[in-house]
């Protein structure tokens, strides 16, 4: 298995901020994941979230996404965004979704 990233982690942590006690539980989860998988798109990326399985759950077994970072990059136009994916109590995809057709070389995320 992999470490996250350093963008990884930043866009995660900037997905999971919030006093919510879901997102609260979900930090715990992103603090101790790892990366199955890591897809390179040529247009952006997916990144297969892994957490233990003695990790804290989130109750009621809910499925959900979270979408509120974007980013810009000198040789994106429109800028992209990011979205994590939560399923089975865990976060457990991360997609990268640039809205021009070049992946990003240099870029600032943005909250």
């Amino acid at each position: 298995m992999m470490s996250l990233t350093p963008l990884e982690k930043q866009v995660i942590e900037m997905l999971l901020a919030g006093d919510d006690e879901q997102l609260a539980v979900l930090r715990e989860q992103a603090n101790r994941a790892n990366i199955v998988s890591r897809e390179m798109t040529g247009v952006g990326f997916y990144s297969q979230i892994i957490v233990p399985p003695e990790s804290r759950r989130i109750q009621g077994c809910p499925t959900f996404k979270l979408g509120d970072v974007n980013g810009t990059a000198s040789n994106v136009a429109h800028g992209f965004g990011f979205l994590l994916f939560v399923t089975e109590e865990r976060c457990r995809r991360s997609k990268d979704i640039p809205t021009m057709n070049r992946g990003p070389t240099r870029f600032k995320v943005l909250g």
